[in-house]
């Protein structure tokens, strides 16, 4: 279960990302980064073990990364970095926010081109941290 702390501090954290990302198209390093110190620090703190963290980590972050490298320009590392964010702060439940993230990032962009929804997703750019945002949100109510 995701600490009040740890939620309160994860919607801050992807309020300033989705504000970034969506003025932007970048995600700060104080964000990611800073924001996964703190997160995994009152993880620990609430009782979550660190082989747990780890994994969610892992769960999180790799496919992004493996995704990330095989098409440059598809995904940035701030993208990559920002699934640790909803791992951290919401464990396993963190990875049903980031399923979520792309389920509705893929609505809205078939939802703009509805006769070609293959094409659409193809030569999408979309902002990624919003639609986080968003799955976190529904992920921590689910919870919470």
């Amino acid at each position: 279960m995701a600490s009040p702390p740890a939620v309160c501090l994860l919607i801050v954290l992807l309020a300033w990302a989705a504000a970034s990302d969506l003025r932007t198209r970048t995600i700060p390093n104080a964000c990611t980064v800073g924001g996964a110190v703190v997160l995994g620090a009152l993880s620990l703190a609430g009782g979550a073990g660190p082989v747990a963290l780890a994994g969610a980590l892992a769960m999180a972050c790799v496919p992004m990364a493996v995704a990330s490298l095989l098409r440059p320009g598809a995904l940035g590392g701030g993208d990559v970095k920002l699934a640790a964010l909803p791992a951290l702060a919401l464990g396993p439940a963190g990875l049903v926010a980031l399923l979520l993230a792309f389920a509705s990032a893929v609505a809205w962009t078939v939802a703009g081109n509805p006769r070609r929804p293959v094409a659409a997703i193809r030569g999408a750019v979309v902002p990624l941290a919003p639609f986080v945002a968003f799955g976190s949100a529904v992920a921590a109510a689910l919870v919470g």
